[in-house]
């Protein structure tokens, strides 16, 4: 009798041991579904930060391009630009206008371009924000960038074509048309003009 309840107690303990791996390995399944959702949000969460803070420098982009000093600044250029003519698609930038024409409009699509290319600020974005102040400068500033690469460098002003470039195939995919012009330009600038006032 003593055996039968030995073989008993070895079965029941038998038993229990796989019940307890059974359990062990369950609980192994639940923790590493666990780590794997805990990995997903995780995930997510910095995806979210991601795209929040591509905005935040987005809104800091346009915050800075409506400041009372960037106005005066594009105010000014549009001046220089409707003055001299230098806007129009046949002109040649003279050394007279092209001396007085602050880079300080371009230079701030360049830093965008900056921050586009290295994929802190979002295409779609971007475009949707300053496509329109964009492509019109580009369009507008077409002599002075032509005259500053070839004084100083073929290298000048890549970022800020480069952005055009992409707002371009961005217009493109999402069938936006944008038709540009002499006479659209001038209205552009004679708006700038009165930027801030």
């Amino acid at each position: 009798m003593l055996k039968e309840i030995v073989d008993v107690a070895q079965v029941i303990i038998a038993a229990a041991a796989v019940l307890a791996l059974g359990v062990a390995i369950w609980q192994g399944t639940i923790a590493r579904q666990a780590i794997a959702e805990q990995h997903r949000t995780a995930r997510e969460q910095l995806r979210m930060m991601h795209e929040d803070l591509k905005m935040r420098l987005l809104l800091d982009y346009e915050q800075r391009f409506e400041t009372s000093e960037m106005m005066a600044r594009r105010r000014a250029l549009a001046g220089h630009l409707l003055g001299s003519g230098a806007y129009k698609a046949d002109a040649v930038m003279q050394d007279s206008t092209f001396a007085v024409i602050g880079d300080e409009v371009p230079n701030f699509f360049e830093s965008l371009a900056t921050m586009h290319d290295r994929k802190h600020i979002d295409t779609a974005m971007a475009f949707e924000f300053f496509y329109h102040w964009g492509l019109h400068y580009w369009v507008a500033l077409h002599g002075f960038v032509r005259k500053d690469r070839a004084t100083n460098g073929d290298d000048l002003w890549n970022g800020f074509q480069s952005l055009m470039d992409n707002f371009a195939a961005y217009a493109l995919a999402h069938h936006v048309r944008v038709p540009i012009n002499d006479v659209k330009v001038e209205d552009f600038l004679r708006q700038e003009q009165q930027a801030g006032l």
